[in-house]
């Protein structure tokens, strides 16, 4: 969960990014909910992940799980903490953006 100020327009952007920069596939996105997939393999250490987003309020909801629709994965060697860590790592670089130079 993270607390943020950033309108859906910016969080969109951010979510562009790591579709980009991350091999995130969208799947679907609704103004509030967005949901994406990874695709890994035998030698990445997991099938691929499903992401799931939900913007309420203020708040951003972030969720990133082996997938479902995939053969089960017994970890995923660290894959779904990463997911996580760079969505909040992009929402912070994006508010430090809206910032005001002092």
């Amino acid at each position: 969960m993270v607390t943020t100020t950033l309108t859906p327009a910016e969080i969109d952007a951010v979510l562009l990014k790591l579709e980009a920069g991350k091999g995130w596939k969208r799947k679907r996105k609704t103004p509030f909910i967005y949901i994406a997939t990874t695709y890994g393999g035998l030698l990445s250490g997991s099938w691929g992940e499903r992401i799931t987003i939900e913007q309420s309020g203020g708040m951003v909801y972030m969720n990133s799980i082996c997938d479902p629709a995939k053969p089960s994965s017994v970890t995923s060697w660290g894959r779904n903490k990463k997911n996580v860590t760079a969505f909040k790592h992009q929402i912070a670089l994006q508010e430090k953006k809206k910032q005001p130079l002092v």
